[in-house]
């Protein structure tokens, strides 16, 4: 990643072979620190937990505070999605989801940040390192 000195930050770029380096890094090891019994208790833990609030709130609306991880395992749920790592939620954003008696959930909006935007420009999604010139 090259961000230039602290008067370039519009000159923020990303370099894909760091990219897919630091998700392959991610995808390789995650398993090492978590078994797959515990991603998958996770993923279940979770999604029981938001049907159960559906269930107890029917015809309401809930605000739901968590870390990004709960939400990004709960919308792999809905939507179908393997990957455990594949969504990661930016801090403080916020995800809409509805939900209907029948079990249908609907994903309305995911990781809206513009009420924290001004914080989080000038935080970096990875870790990286500047280039020499």
């Amino acid at each position: 990643i090259n961000i230039g000195g602290p008067e370039d930050r519009s000159k923020l770029h990303l370099n894909i072979d760091a990219k897919n380096t630091f998700e392959i890094f991610i995808k390789e090891n995650l398993y090492k620190f978590m078994p797959v019994s515990y991603l998958e208790g996770f993923k279940k833990r979770t999604t029981n937990a938001f049907n159960y609030l559906i269930e107890k709130n029917k015809g309401s609306t809930v605000a739901v505070f968590c870390h990004g991880m709960v939400m990004g395992v709960y919308l792999q749920t809905i939507l179908g999605h393997d990957d455990p790592v594949a969504l990661q939620p930016d801090y403080c954003g916020i995800t809409r989801i509805t939900a209907s008696s029948s079990g249908l959930r609907s994903v309305r909006t995911v990781n809206e940040t513009g009420h924290v935007r001004h914080l989080l420009d000038d935080l970096p999604l990875m870790p990286f390192e500047r280039e020499e010139h």
